[in-house]
């Protein structure tokens, strides 16, 4: 709160006593029967009409995707409403419509197309929960459903497994789905369209208050574009990096006017996604400035290009190409439980020789639970190389200690060393002094011998590891790397 500078706040009983604490900030009380109760004794008048179009009253939280912090996003109020108004003007549907909210509204996706385009248009909103949203599909039986594209592929997931009707799935009425904060997967976008449900795609950042563009205004897209630009938007491109202008462009970042200037050029927004304006008038993004890798041959891998041909060639939801080391271009997968790993692995060795060879990925990763991501969906690569770390100091004490020391083969990364595989004190001590050995690192005693299994044991051995630059990460490469 104090961060944000906030002048006024409305919360739930529920979190009181920690907002009472909070000094300087005019603050309501919300119950259960929506009555407003005063907390604090400064009563100042506070009016949105009272302040000009420059005027700072909304603040966006951005989630980091490359960088993985977060930016403060300062616009007036008029600006908000701003962009939602650009975007109603390409909305074609009659109002009355029935909308179902399930994104949180700290975003400014969930915000604009959740809640102030229903309101607009004068539409009616059912409020759920994303853990409720099936649920809720069937029981308010909405028109329209925003959501992100985890959350769709989801949702097509459940119609698949259920097999039936879609109706007995996505409700009577759905005939619109809005989807964004991160790329869209075709096949799913396919699949939604293939049961006569518009599924809307865009292109946006939170600094443009979101929405440039739109699928929507016109009876067919190029599936693979990001629609059309909104009334009074521009774009150009600068070195292969789309830059918008908007009317509905933010003010500045909150506390960093250097991010302010690096952002912004001659009053054009600098979005870092790479990509084109088509001949048919719509918007292509091809990928990240920030998300490429430059060899140092001076090619350059573009990390989303690659990450959309392995999902297909592998067959996939979702993988994440990084930066291993240097000149190391590496792909972590996420499969489903029971899927056999070598299978995958073969897989790519077979994408890999379809590729020329500087673009070819020399280290994989396989993993069964979901790739990070943001809040929001999108990818959080700045977490891929931790991840990718993890497996690897999973699989060498594993594969290169555990079974050459004790021949123990049936463990996973939660299974008890101490109950499960009756590890004795000498056991446990043999195990410390060999991993201390083996990655060139001295241990603490006490932090070590109070972890109980591998996760543990990679988490704590993580931190001491640190960066890519000890020496005992040499032989984790050798472990992974593609011959």
């Amino acid at each position: 709160m104090k961060e944000l500078q906030i002048d006024c706040m409305i919360f739930s009983k529920a979190i009181y006593n920690q907002v009472k604490e909070e000094a300087g900030v005019e603050a309501y009380i919300i119950s259960e029967d929506f009555k407003f109760t005063y907390l604090n004794e400064r009563k100042e008048s506070f009016c949105f009409e009272d302040m000009g179009v420059d005027d700072m009253s909304v603040v966006y939280l951005t989630s980091g995707t490359s960088e993985g912090n977060h930016k403060k996003v300062a616009f007036s109020g008029q600006k908000a409403l701003l962009n939602v108004h650009m975007v109603n003007q390409h909305f074609a549907m009659p109002k009355g419509q029935s909308h179902l909210m399930i994104l949180p509204l700290h975003h400014t996706l969930g915000l604009v197309f959740s809640l102030l385009l229903p309101i607009v248009r004068g539409d009616s909103i059912c409020i759920s929960r994303v853990e409720h949203v099936t649920c809720d599909l069937l029981r308010f039986n909405p028109d329209i459903v925003t959501i992100v594209p985890s959350i769709a592929q989801f949702l097509m997931k459940t119609y698949v497994m259920a097999d039936k009707p879609k109706e007995d799935v996505f409700g009577k009425n759905l005939k619109r789905i809005f989807c964004g904060g991160a790329a869209v997967n075709l096949k799913t976008k396919q699949s939604f369209i293939d049961l006569t449900i518009e599924f809307v795609s865009g292109y946006g950042m939170t600094e443009t208050g979101p929405t440039v563009s739109i699928a929507l205004g016109k009876e067919r897209f190029d599936i693979k574009s990001c629609g059309s630009l909104l009334t009074g938007v521009k774009v150009k491109t600068v070195d292969g990096e789309i830059y918008v202008s908007t009317p509905s462009f933010m003010l500045y970042y909150l506390d960093n006017p250097e991010l302010t200037k690096n952002s912004v050029v001659n009053g054009w927004c600098r979005t870092g996604d790479l990509g084109y304006m088509g001949e048919n008038g719509e918007l292509y993004i091809t990928g990240r400035a920030k998300e490429v890798i430059v060899l140092t041959s001076g090619q350059k891998l573009f990390s989303e290009e690659l990450e959309k041909y392995f999902i297909n060639a592998l067959a996939v939801d979702e993988c994440g190409i990084f930066e291993y080391t240097a000149d190391t271009p590496a792909i972590i997968v996420s499969v489903p439980k029971g899927r056999v790993k070598e299978e995958v692995y073969s897989s790519v060795i077979k994408a890999n020789r379809a590729l020329p060879v500087w673009k070819r990925v020399k280290a994989v990763f396989i993993m069964e639970t979901e790739l990070s991501k943001t809040s929001n969906g999108k990818l959080a690569r700045s977490k891929f190389l931790y991840q990718a770390r993890y497996l690897l100091v999973i699989h060498i004490l594993k594969e290169m200690v555990l079974n050459r020391l004790f021949t123990y083969r049936d463990i996973t990364a939660f299974t008890s060393l101490s109950n499960e595989l009756d590890f004795d004190s000498m056991e446990w001590m043999t195990f410390y002094t060999e991993i201390e050995s083996l990655f060139k690192v001295f241990l603490d005693e006490k932090a070590f011998f109070t972890c109980d299994n591998m996760h543990e044991i990679t988490v704590y051995l993580l931190s001491v590891l640190g960066d890519f630059d000890k020496p005992g990460y040499e032989i984790l490469l050798r472990c992974y790397q593609i011959s």
